[in-house]
């Protein structure tokens, strides 16, 4: 029989990697950043278990796992998460995680777990009516709640109630908003640019969330702090003058909100983003470059450098912009980094050059990247390039107050003894 896929959902954390290396030797695994939900490019039939990886257990890891349950309603979903506590784990488990493990101890109650679901047969969706029963108000008052972890059945009630009711055909939207991440943060609507004066990085976060609601309490804990009064105020002042601002571009709303949710009104808006271009051939990439090996991943890992003109949200210093700068950044460098080492083994120096060059424009302090260029050079028998970028090295790692490391020193020394 072939091996099931496991979806893992990337959330990030930097554990990603050590979980997919324990997974693929005996699985296809496929790895999905949460924005790009629901879009999984295999069969539901084929798909083994759903992994969501997550670096704290927090309130969004709640919002997630009921988004993925009312998507995936006959899926496994595991949970992982370092030292989660008992209300989190309470709480997931009663909107649908099958699963909530330890990420740091539990790599064997995970592959148990897997073996155990080989086993199973799929859920029958009639399980999921006695769910929205289960689920109700009455039921849900026994959990123990925090204040600033608050959970509303309602969003899950109705989406299981809706996923089992008759489908109709996907809508024909009318109306587009494409919205450009890197570089200058720009919306167009309709063709149409659309900058805010005020208020734009709430306009930025709702936008590049927009597969998804975010409760207000997110929100206001977010972006003004813990005073909720004043908190609350702001968030209203905020949203009404982005409405008022909107409501001149379109007559069509565009923020609505719903059971203390805020989101982009996707029923009416089709929104496109470069952020999530870039993220789907960041996935594309990796599952080619796992699966088919460097030369089929190479023009998809290409895609990401005409994506990447600038730095996510440069102009912007809060947090979660920081966050997200720093996330799209290292993505970014480990492809140029993949792909240095692609045309650096089939021996094509220049365009090796190229991204080695576009990822010190990136990061001067890579001396890793220094070394390799200073080895095309070298092969190249350019001696002055070479000696150059050796003293390109020394000085972009003064910055951190390090000397090169030996063998660079010793690549320098080969080179000028001839």
């Amino acid at each position: 029989m072939p091996q099931k896929t496991i979806v893992v959902v990337d959330y990030n954390t930097q554990e990603v990697p050590r979980v997919l290396d324990s997974l693929t030797e005996f699985y296809d695994v496929l790895l999905i950043a949460f924005n790009r939900l629901p879009d999984i490019s295999t069969p539901v039939r084929n798909v083994l278990a759903l992994i969501v990886l997550c670096t704290k257990p927090d309130e969004e890891v709640l919002g997630n796992v009921m988004t993925l349950r009312a998507c995936y309603p006959d899926l496994k979903i595991v949970v992982l998460s370092p030292q989660p506590t008992t209300d989190m784990v309470t709480q997931a488990v009663a909107i649908g995680a099958d699963k909530y493990l330890d990420l740091a101890a539990e790599n064997l109650r995970l592959t148990q777990c897997l073996q155990s679901y080989k086993k199973t047969k799929t859920i029958p969706s009639v399980w999921w009516s006695s769910l929205i029963n289960w689920l109700m108000p009455k039921r849900l008052s026994t959990l123990p709640l925090e204040r600033h972890k608050m959970f509303n059945p309602e969003p899950i009630i109705t989406s299981i109630a809706q996923y089992l009711e008759p489908k109709e055909a996907p809508p024909q939207y009318k109306n587009h908003i494409q919205v450009k991440f890197f570089g200058d943060f720009e919306v167009k609507i309709n063709g149409h640019l659309f900058v805010p004066k005020t208020n734009g990085l709430l306009l930025a976060y709702l936008l590049f969330n927009h597969n998804r609601p975010i409760h207000k309490e997110i929100l206001m804990s977010k972006f003004w702090g813990d005073n909720v009064n004043d908190a609350k105020n702001c968030l209203n002042a905020a949203i009404f003058s982005l409405r008022k601002s909107l409501a001149k571009q379109t007559a069509e709303k565009t923020i609505v909100f719903q059971n203390d949710y805020y989101a982009i009104n996707t029923d009416d808006w089709h929104i496109e983003t470069d952020a999530d271009l870039f993220t789907h051939h960041w996935e594309k990439a990796r599952a080619l470059f796992r699966t088919q090996g460097a030369t089929e991943a190479m023009e998809t890992f290409q895609n990401l450098k005409t994506l990447y003109k600038d730095e996510f949200l440069p102009n912007f210093s809060h947090e979660w912009a920081i966050g997200r700068r720093d996330e799209f950044r290292e993505k970014y460098l480990q492809a140029l980094n993949l792909l240095c080492e692609h045309f650096w083994k089939t021996k094509e120096l220049n365009q090796c050059i190229d991204y080695c060059l576009d990822i010190l424009q990136i990061d001067d302090c890579v001396e890793p990247t220094h070394r390799r260029l200073m080895e095309c050079y070298k092969i190249l028998k350019m001696k002055d390039k070479t000696v150059r970028q050796y003293k390109k090295c020394v000085e972009a790692l003064k910055k951190l107050n390090i000397s090169p490391e030996h063998e660079t020193e010793n690549l320098y020394l080969s080179i000028v003894k001839g």
